[in-house]
């Protein structure tokens, strides 16, 4: 994996580290469960970088 493709997991599992906290502070379950999401989004892409497995970036951008 690129430097970038880990800082961009590391900061996904950050971000929802985060905003699971925060979420589970006031309150508020869909920040929560959103904050878990991007957790384990983060976490997927490390585990398929490590299982020799390349990521897929291009997932979610439009056709050329």
């Amino acid at each position: 994996m690129s430097f970038f493709g880990e800082l961009k997991s590391k900061v996904e599992e950050v971000v929802g580290k985060v905003e699971r906290t925060v979420g589970g502070a006031v309150g508020d379950k869909a920040m929560e469960f959103g904050g878990e999401a991007h957790y384990e989004h983060g976490e997927a892409l490390l585990e398929k970088e490590e299982n020799g497995d390349a990521p897929d970036d291009s997932a979610g951008a439009p056709a050329k």
